[in-house]
């Protein structure tokens, strides 16, 4: 199979992107991202907002560092389900106008994941900083009212987590003192509950030593299993949400096409930082077990290098997939139509 040359690949993550090109197997490069800002309250309102100066100074860079002429490149962008229209907008925007790229296309990373594994069908959970995605794919078709987006990812279980250590009264001074990363410590650290009944398989209370400080633990009594919870039971933390199991089966059961049901609940994939946490997928299968027919087993995989799939799927559809120009926006297309374009040629 020919392949599609000079394709540039941007894995937007919400802290950092992943960069490179086309038909390479991982990114040639990795930057810190600071141009959006996400507004994070009690009520978990949470609104992302585009400082188009940094997005720019954010778009040269990445085009200064591949070292290339845009108008002789394509450029694939991910991006997250349902995110508000201004962002895509926007990047096309300063792709066009100010850099004046080749092309574009606007993918979203849970596709782009579940391509990378090899599969064309499946459902896609892509456990995120701020939110959580779901997208079902059926024969590389996405069924577009079967997508659902819960506003809790992992910001909220660290939120959580380190509540619960101050209600234990945990001297937080030791996370300083110690550089401790929180994030680190929810993916290595914390666990779910294996069972759906809430009065049995508590994981068992543990100390956890603190890397480079002599003699020095963090003592968890259940804070280690009680913040991931939010995920499952966002009700009990005052958030008006349904469970991810919940939404996971509506995806499937109530907004998928029969004919594609059974194919979909045997192939889930999990991947984000949250998927890390221990006992996430035997957790998700039991409580989806509860609202599916027993006779249909949920079949859950968790890839390890998690982190990667999003741009592998990118450099394999940019090189491969969209080897025809007519299925690109077109800098041409984006002069006769506008931004609007970009949103009929791109799901």
């Amino acid at each position: 199979m020919s392949n599609k040359t000079n394709v540039v690949v941007v894995d937007n993550g919400e802290f950092e992107a992943r960069i490179g090109f086309g038909g390479e197997k991982k990114p040639q490069f990795t930057i810190s991202k600071d141009i959006t800002t996400t507004k994070y309250n009690k009520t978990h309102k949470k609104i992302p907002e585009s400082n188009k100066p940094k997005l720019e100074e954010y778009w040269t860079s990445i085009q200064k560092k591949l070292g290339i002429n845009p108008i002789e490149y394509s450029m694939l962008v991910t991006e997250t389900p349902l995110q508000p229209k201004q962002i895509r907008q926007t990047n096309a925007e300063i792709l066009f106008e100010t850099l004046h790229f080749k092309e574009a296309f606007f993918a979203l990373q849970n596709v782009l994941a579940l391509f990378a594994t090899g599969k064309s069908t499946g459902v896609s959970v892509n456990f995120g900083y701020s939110t959580t995605s779901i997208v079902p794919i059926y024969r590389e078709r996405i069924f577009p009212y079967a997508i659902q987006r819960l506003e809790i990812g992992a910001f909220d279980i660290e939120d959580v987590f380190l509540e619960q250590l101050i209600k234990n009264e945990h001297n937080l001074s030791i996370f300083s003192k110690n550089n401790l990363d929180v994030r680190d410590l929810k993916e290595t650290q914390l666990e779910f509950r294996r069972s759906t009944n809430i009065n049995e398989n508590y994981p068992n209370p543990k100390n956890v030593p603190v890397k480079g400080a002599e003699n020095l633990e963090i003592e968890f009594s259940d804070q280690h299993w009680k913040a991931p919870e939010i995920l499952f039971s966002p009700r009990d933390y005052g958030v008006q949400f349904e469970g991810i199991h919940k939404l996971l089966v509506n995806s499937i059961y109530k907004r998928s096409p029969i004919y594609s049901r059974k194919s979909l609940i045997t192939n889930i994939l999990l991947f984000g930082g949250t998927s890390r946490i221990a006992g996430l997928s035997e957790r998700l299968a039991a409580e989806v077990q509860f609202f599916i027919p027993s006779t249909v087993v949920p079949q859950i995989t968790i890839e390890t290098d998690d982190q990667q799939l999003p741009f592998v799927g990118g450099s394999i559809v940019g090189s491969y997939f969209l080897k025809d120009d007519s299925s690109w926006i077109s800098y041409s297309d984006y002069s006769e139509f506008g931004p609007n374009i970009c949103f009929e040629k791109c799901f």
